[in-house]
């Protein structure tokens, strides 16, 4: 098993590499710039960096970042209750691993193993949106964004004035803020509360808003700067994450966290319900904004053109790769 699972991140490595050289620009020697690097790979911020074990992770949002992250912490020793009851995770990985720099940045591109999780990118998406915006169930984020998207996107009766509308979001806002039940069954910033899954996508459709929970896997990890050695799928993560901790020969020395993700109601189906919200030429155009991530990571998009409000139905599968896709034509 292992070592099928080292020729199928052998392959997938060389498919990132050959689809960067194809629809974007060659792979970098890294001899070039070991000791200089660019700036293109500094600019991926939130690489982890782990000098100990020798080994970089991207962690994609929305992707098992919360778990690899703690499996991080428990391989260097770090991750104990102590630890846990007085700092925060981020706060921890902060502490621990050094921020990328010229000298971190050359020793990720010399001498440690570098890895990454994705998933289906619309997948991703769903699950960002009902972690952080729906119901407003995330004050932090309803706040930030949630708000902006309502107001920018959310049709208000005509009659109403902008002094009216400001009036109207600051009694959600400030009910929001101080934690407490939101019901306000005439107020349109309230019903629904939070910005609906139109809504989201419309907002991050627009090119100025960028935040990583949904900034593409090209953009957030530079793949096509930083080579991968292992790029495992969020789909299969229960097995290839115990494959990958197997070649690290540190099986005994974490506890695998990460639930299997088709438990219950797949995660595609799920999608599917969301992506019947919006109409097809929105289902194409966040095709077109995460294509980069479609491409080097061999996931399909056609499973949720058909999920579409304004699609003809048709039996569909979400989530499968392309690869799949082929083997069933």
């Amino acid at each position: 098993a292992l070592w099928k699972f080292l020729k199928e991140q052998e392959r997938r490595a060389q498919h990132v590499k050959a689809t960067c050289q194809e629809r974007f620009f060659p792979m970098v020697d890294l001899r070039e710039w070991m000791h200089v690097p660019p700036r293109a790979l500094l600019g991926a911020k939130d690489i982890i960096y782990d000098s100990a074990n020798h080994l970089a992770f991207c962690p994609v949002y929305k992707a098992a970042s919360t778990s690899w992250s703690i499996t991080l912490l428990e391989l260097g020793g770090y991750w104990r209750e102590s630890l846990k009851k007085k700092n925060s995770l981020q706060l921890l990985l902060k502490q621990i691993f050094p921020r990328i720099s010229n000298f971190a940045a050359s020793s990720i591109t010399s001498d440690c193993t570098r890895f990454m999780v994705v998933r289906h990118p619309f997948e991703r998406l769903v699950s960002c949106y009902r972690d952080k915006f729906q119901d407003a169930s995330k004050g932090y984020y309803y706040l930030h964004y949630g708000e902006k998207m309502v107001r920018r996107y959310r049709k208000f009766h005509d009659g109403l004035s902008q002094q009216q509308i400001s009036l109207l979001e600051e009694q959600v806002r400030s009910k929001v803020k101080r934690g407490l039940p939101v019901v306000l069954p005439e107020n349109p910033f309230a019903t629904p509360l939070g910005p609906t899954f139109s809504e989201f996508v419309q907002y991050i459709l627009d090119a100025h808003h960028d935040d990583e929970h949904w900034r593409t896997y090209e953009a957030h990890c530079s793949p096509c700067i930083l080579p991968y050695d292992f790029i495992l799928r969020f789909e299969s993560l229960p097995e290839e994450g115990k494959l990958f901790l197997e070649y690290l020969n540190r099986t005994g020395d974490v506890r695998p966290r990460w639930d299997n993700p088709t438990q219950g109601v797949k995660t595609g189906q799920v999608a599917c319900s969301y992506f019947k919200q919006l109409p097809l030429p929105y289902v194409h155009m966040l095709y077109e904004k995460y294509k980069s991530d479609f491409d080097l990571y061999e996931y399909s998009p056609d499973d949720y053109f058909r999920c579409a409000k304004d699609a003809k139905p048709l039996s569909t599968v979400p989530g499968r790769t392309r690869r799949e896709e082929k083997r069933s034509s």
